[in-house]
């Protein structure tokens, strides 16, 4: 494989997590998250509740982008 090739791999997982990321951000109304788990838990401190609710977004955009990254070669593999 050439180097650009592997470059533009690399892009495109990027912009995968981004495009997921903005996604997810933009389903998720913040308000309503945080009236869900302050019924459960209590107040939160707008520090925490930032940390809590971006490591949320992050991590869920991470663990589909991986899926979406296995899936995707996982199809390509096959195909071949």
């Amino acid at each position: 494989m050439k180097p650009s090739q592997y470059v533009l791999i690399w892009i495109a997982g990027s912009v995968s997590f981004v495009v997921i990321l903005v996604t997810i951000f933009a389903l998720i109304p913040e308000n309503v998250a945080y009236s869900l788990l302050t019924e459960k838990t209590g107040f939160i401190t707008e520090a925490s509740w930032a940390n809590i609710f971006m490591t949320f977004i992050h991590l869920t955009s991470f663990l589909l982008n991986i899926s979406l990254i296995w899936f995707i070669a996982f199809l390509l593999k096959k195909r071949t």
